[in-house]
């Protein structure tokens, strides 16, 4: 978003949790009151299993939220209590009098203390993601002719290219507008190795930082040993495979604004648990709550979390149970659950995750700690669901992924009245480039395809490879129209990019059929439909979308 809806939205969030420091302050009375009538129960019924439940649920949350909100040392307090009613029911014996003593003790201290005002809720940056503006690439090469080739190719994938024919025109322009990323030509006319004394130049001393890409005609070890030295980020010979340039230019420059994480928060402790999430949300995530265990398999099945925080206590079925719940279904094996506690006790922690846990974030947590703890976890989470889950040549999504990813979609785009389109790709007389090529330049023109479609939609649509050389792209929030003309755009740039086999270049098209969701299909059907268009483009001449 904007900066300064950005800002706008965090200064919302800001407010959000100052009202609800503010609300829990006030609410603390009632339920330190509500915890002296627990107690006065579990004496009353003689230490039944009932009311030590009762009275641990109550303490246990205090024990997670009090340093939460500012209350570090009524959060200490009950965290006490908290072992003290969990000993009691897991050696199912009733308290004892000492500790009957104890407890009172512990009570009175917590109705006298009041927040910790030198140490109030610490807050945390919110987290900023590239937005992926197209990379602007300087070309530093002699050769005008091999020049204009790159120009070409590149522009066709969505980059700014700005040629130079020697290293002192291109440091003059980088003083003023630096590059992503410089491709350079680093051997001289006698064959010498010249890289380090370009790049010094183009860096202006060390005050510029850009990826090096150098392009020479020496495959020896000292030149490549030299490139290493004067900072090369890719080293490719001469003559210059344009998908090899490519590959190293998507993968050094290409900063595609990564999607949000999704967060599911499984709490009833309703006060921390918003809390939680308007921390998580300022730091750029994407959080849903559920309070009631009940509810969570319904929301796994219509939002695909990427990481479940799961409270180990929750009134009517505990973590672990719920953990085993979810444990249960193939779907969502993969989905890590960190579980929230209290607990200290590592004999019990390795019991627990034994169960179903992952790993354990233990109350209190502070703000920046559970937004760099989420992070990372989450981060993990991603990239190795995504080597289990994304093609191993374009990094795109599988047939499986693309078609839950699309469910999903479609049950978002009803329950918003969005529009969503769906497309199927196919490459035109694939069979023929293997046939004339080889299969390994014919996964050159798949890899290339993925990348095109990868830079050329928005950050929120979804790329598949389908299977074979087929693709299936989902467009949510948009009408069918515009997502033919985005593919319309996309069919013209590919069949302008030249692929080559040996010195021989050749160029290559694709069809495409786009169906809208009408609101009715499933998801077979919608797909169905985008296949039938896309047969319907290969049968009138190919090269178009349907």
């Amino acid at each position: 978003m904007p900066d300064s809806e950005d800002s706008s939205y965090r200064d919302d969030i800001q407010q959000q949790l100052l009202v609800l420091t503010r609300t829990y302050e006030e609410d603390l009375p009632r339920q330190l009151a509500e915890i002296q009538r627990l107690w006065n129960a579990l004496l009353e019924s003689g230490g039944s299993v009932q009311a030590i439940e009762a009275f641990h649920a109550r303490v246990h949350q205090i024990a997670g939220a009090g340093a939460s909100f500012g209350f570090a040392r009524l959060g200490a307090r009950a965290r006490e209590l908290e072992r003290l009613a969990l000993s009691w029911l897991q050696s199912k014996l009733a308290p004892g009098r000492d500790e009957f003593a104890q407890v009172e003790v512990l009570l009175h201290q917590m109705n006298s203390i009041g927040p910790d005002r030198n140490s109030p809720p610490a807050g945390a940056p919110t987290v900023d993601r590239e937005t992926g503006a197209p990379a602007l690439i300087y070309v530093v090469e002699v050769d005008q002719d091999l020049a204009a080739d790159i120009v070409m190719q590149l522009e066709h994938y969505g980059f700014r290219v700005n040629t130079f024919a020697s290293v002192e025109e291109a440091a003059v322009a980088s003083g003023h507008q630096p590059p992503q990323a410089v491709v350079i030509d680093v051997i001289g006319r006698e064959g010498e190795f010249v890289g380090s004394d370009r790049i010094k130049a183009l860096r202006n001393g060390e005050t510029l930082d850009f990826n090096a890409v150098f392009l020479s005609s020496r495959d020896d070890f000292e030149a490549r040993l030299a490139a290493v030295r004067a900072g090369a980020d890719a080293y490719i010979l001469k003559p210059l495979d344009f998908d090899l340039l490519l590959a190293n230019l998507d993968r050094l420059t290409f900063r595609r604004k990564e999607p949000p994480y999704r967060i599911l928060i499984v709490d009833d402790d309703t006060a921390l648990a918003e809390r939680y999430a308007l921390i998580l949300r300022r730091a750029g995530m994407e959080v849903m709550l559920v309070r009631e265990p009940a509810q969570v398999l319904d929301l796994l099945n219509e939002q695909t979390p990427e990481m479940i925080l799961l409270d180990l206590y929750i009134r009517g079925c505990n973590g672990l149970e719920l953990a085993k719940v979810i444990r249960q279904q193939d779907r969502f094996i993969n989905i890590p659950i960190i579980f929230l506690s209290t607990e200290r006790d590592l004999e019990r922690r390795f019991i627990e995750l034994r169960m179903g846990g992952d790993e354990f974030l233990t109350k209190p947590i502070g703000d920046e700690q559970l937004i760099a703890a989420v992070s990372v976890r989450a981060a993990r989470a991603r990239t190795l669901n995504n080597l289990m889950l994304n093609d191993s040549l374009t990094g795109l999504l599988k047939h499986t992924k693309i078609k839950e990813r699309l469910q999903t979609e479609m049950n978002r785009a009803r329950r918003s009245g969005s529009p969503l389109s769906f497309a199927m790709i196919d490459v035109d007389h694939f069979k023929l480039i293997n046939d004339v090529y080889g299969h390994l330049t014919g996964d050159r023109v798949i890899k290339g395809l993925g990348n095109l479609l990868r830079q050329r939609i928005r950050s929120s649509d979804l790329v598949g490879r389908y299977g074979g050389e087929e693709f299936a792209v989902v467009f949510p929030d948009c009408s069918v129209c515009h997502a033919r003309r985005v593919l319309d755009r996309i069919r013209h740039d590919f069949a302008a990019i030249s692929f080559r086999h040996g010195d021989e270049p050749f160029s290559v098209t694709f069809s495409a059929g786009v169906e809208q969701d009408d609101g009715r299909m499933t998801v077979e059907e919608l797909v169905e439909r985008a296949d039938r268009l896309l047969y319907s483009a290969k049968s009138q001449g190919r090269n178009c979308v349907r």
